[in-house]
């Protein structure tokens, strides 16, 4: 996936200063975290980590609370230049927050922004920000961190920057496998004094039936952030005291023949907003428990957010009578009420885009320790430690030693819980250790454990998280049985003894996966041929070797011209995905695009589903397969040869039957899209760095063996490669 964090931007010289690199408290930073029973998210030795651990559910003993002012602030854009000031957006209020914790979506919406995921209108917004706020006092920006045309910057005030520890930052993009990150969230945590605080800004996806992607968006930003800093496990987002979570979460107001967008807006101008609310897709998913089940919303009194014309307050006149909506919201959670909200508005003033800005203004109540209570503590949990190690040997009850997964799928996890009860008279800390055939890993590939450690009180028990999932990397091997769903698992007991643990799979065979030498001779569909018939052709070496021996030994027809799996995409986009926006840049959906490669594995039915999940399905089949459309042994040539039309042809020629006429058959449905771009907004530089990275697709392990800029500039090349397809006519014969 991609990945753009930005660097710094220049600083005003006296009141905006970069914070320290280190904490004045580095002892007390490393335990601010939201306590989990059984679970061991420190640093240090096991009594450390139960010294930590202790002082956690006692800190209500020794900590006292200080109020905050915490400004959150987003906007959505719409790729404007920052030519209007953000002071009645950031400056509205009475009192100065003392952190301001702004997010921007939709920054820039150059083609140029989402290829090479560099942008100058970082920079620009920055200085107009921190503009505002020299006016008002002296800031530190702590952290900034960026996703395409997602920004999120945090200022604290000067004085408090001696209490921040422990900042870090991550991003999640989302649409069409993450490739170009036009969606997604980023988010910064920090810790001040003893409290938690992680920020989230988000950019889900758009258009008002597109409710099950939005939630798909969040889900997958909500599971994938992750922040890795003096902790042994990572922070996730509710890990922490304080969350606030914003952006455009693109969520609309549902029209009907009753509600039209005409109605919507003439209530909105008439503010009878508590009628609007009922129709509005957050609340309503909220409601059914499928997002945002924890967070709380400040009340909306103001109106809708979107869509606007421009440089006004009018509503959206353009072709499209769009209903407007609130898409930009701000929700919060806190652990004991540690939140409160002050206001929560939108900004009419600010007119340069087609949304409002909007903010919420959050008393805080900020963890202080007082060090003589804390001392204290700390002394009655050493003493009752010093007793407890003093009298027995850990002892565990655990309720499964072996673990079988059937029918496991491409792409679809399968979880069992391994479940540890602390039997004995003392904590116990528990860890997964390596086999000696696994040398510094605990597991396969294809088996995660959550948590990989723990730390168990008397009488406590954890649950263990056992999970399978067969990705695009290890499908391949799995299929030609390099790989087998067969791992032993040590748990291992600090001072006790190791319990081993037996975990086997059955993988059913998938189109996705394998080679496209393979499934040309698959002329029914793969899950009826036999597994060891299956593991012949795919070990099969060469395209005559298929035609010469293979098919004799199990009476195949000769093979087809290219996989009917690749064929069957195609067509179908082909012919219902010609006019569609933003086809390989929007992400389709999870549940659907399970059930289409069903299809393709067992057949029966036609291709069915939303015409994204469609071409979600076509890049992940792509990416997928064992050996690239473009074999590994060609991509040096095709990079050195990226600028010259004539010699990309050549090489094009010089490939397998097979190869050569499944990638001039993309190549041909590629350039028919370019024939709609002027509907469907695509254009060759957008699918030349798409299909440049998938066609000429490197293993995980390749990709870990180069740094960012030579990722970056081999993927240029490949780009260049494909764009030369695209825009030459480089037709060769389909034989």
């Amino acid at each position: 996936s991609s990945r753009a964090v930005s660097r710094s931007p220049k600083l005003f010289r006296k009141k905006i200063r970069k914070s320290p690199t280190s904490s004045p408290e580095p002892n007390r930073s490393s335990w601010v975290t939201r306590y989990q029973p059984g679970v061991l998210l420190l640093k240090g030795s096991m009594r450390e980590c139960l010294i930590q651990r202790m002082l956690q559910e006692k800190e209500n003993d020794f900590c006292e609370h200080t109020n905050l002012r915490l400004f959150c602030g987003t906007w959505n854009v719409n790729g404007q230049m920052p030519i209007q000031r953000v002071d009645k957006w950031l400056l509205s209020d009475d009192e100065v927050p003392n952190i301001f914790a702004i997010g921007f979506q939709e920054l820039d919406l150059s083609t140029e922004a989402l290829l090479t995921k560099e942008s100058n209108r970082e920079e620009m917004w920055i200085d107009l920000v921190e503009g505002s706020l020299k006016q008002v006092g002296n800031f530190d920006k702590i952290s900034c961190i960026r996703l395409v045309g997602i920004l999120l910057v945090v200022y604290v005030e000067h004085k408090l920057v001696r209490y921040i520890t422990d900042v870090d930052s991550d991003l999640v993009p989302c649409g069409i496998m993450g490739h170009l990150g036009n969606k997604g969230g980023v988010a910064i945590r920090f810790n001040i004094h003893h409290s938690s605080v992680c920020i989230v800004n988000s950019h889900l996806a758009a258009h008002v039936d597109e409710v099950e992607r939005r939630n798909q968006d969040y889900h997958q930003i909500y599971s994938k952030l992750q922040f890795f800093k003096n902790t042994s496990l990572p922070y996730g987002i509710l890990d922490h005291n304080i969350i606030v979570w914003m952006g455009d979460l693109n969520y609309r107001i549902n029209t009907s023949q009753e509600m039209t967008a005409d109605i919507v807006k003439a209530m909105a101008d008439s503010f009878q907003l508590h009628t609007l609310l009922k129709h509005d897709q957050l609340h309503q998913q909220q409601k059914k428990g499928l997002i945002f089940t924890q967070f709380l919303e400040g009340a909306i009194d103001f109106k809708p957010t979107y869509k606007y014309d421009p440089s006004t307050n009018s509503w959206y006149t353009g072709e499209k009578n769009r209903a407007p909506a609130w898409c930009d919201r701000v929700l919060y959670y806190s652990q004991n009420d540690l939140l409160n909200v002050v206001n929560y508005r939108s900004y009419t003033e600010m007119i340069i885009s087609d949304h409002k800005p909007v903010s919420a203004l959050f008393d805080a109540r900020i963890k202080k320790v007082n060090p003589e209570k804390e001392r204290d503590v700390l002394e009655q949990i050493t003493w009752k430690l010093d007793k407890q190690e003093n009298e027995t040997l850990p002892q565990v009850e655990l309720n499964c030693l072996e673990f079988k997964f059937d029918n496991v799928k491409f792409m679809i996890s399968q979880t069992q819980v391994l479940k540890v009860r602390n039997i004995g008279q003392r904590p116990i800390q528990l860890s997964f250790i390596p086999t000696p055939d696994k040398e510094n890993t605990i597991s396969k590939p294809w088996l995660s454990l959550k948590p990989e450690r723990a730390l168990i009180l008397t009488d406590e028990e954890v649950s263990i998280e056992l999970t399978v999932l067969v990705d695009s990397e290890l499908a391949p091997l799995i299929q030609d049985n390099t790989e087998k769903l067969e791992d032993i698992l040590v748990l291992h007991l600090d001072g006790g003894k190791d319990f081993f643990l037996s975990v086997i799979g059955t993988y059913l065979q998938s189109c996705f996966g394998s080679s496209l030498e393979t499934l040309v001779h698959v002329h029914t569909y793969i899950r009826e041929v036999p597994t060891a018939d299956l593991i012949d052709l795919t070990l099969s070496s060469s395209w005559e070797e298929y035609d010469k021996n293979s098919c004799r030994k199990i009476n195949h027809p000769p093979p087809l011209d290219m996989p009917k799996e690749l064929y069957q995409l195609i067509t179908h986009l082909n012919t219902n995905g010609l006019e569609a926006e933003n086809l390989f840049t929007d992400g389709g959906l999870t549940a659907e695009q399970e059930k289409i490669r069903d299809i393709l594995d067992t057949g029966g039915r036609e291709i069915q589903g939303n015409i994204y999940s469609v071409a979600g399905s076509f890049l992940l089949f792509l990416r997928s397969l064992s050996e690239p459309v473009i074999p590994r042994t060609f991509h040096p040539r095709c990079m050195d040869a990226c600028n010259n039309a004539t010699l990309c042809r050549q090489i094009l020629m010089q490939m397998s039957k097979v190869h050569r006429i499944s990638f001039v058959y993309i190549i041909t449905f590629l350039k028919k899209i370019l024939e709609y771009s002027h509907i469907n907004k695509m254009d060759a530089k957008i699918l030349a760095s798409i299909f440049g990275d998938i066609l000429l697709n490197v293993s995980r392990h390749m990709r870990l063996s180069y740094n960012k800029r030579s990722l970056a500039h081999m993927s240029k090349k490949k780009a260049t490669f494909i764009y030369q397809f695209l825009v030459n006519d480089l037709t060769v014969e389909y034989n």
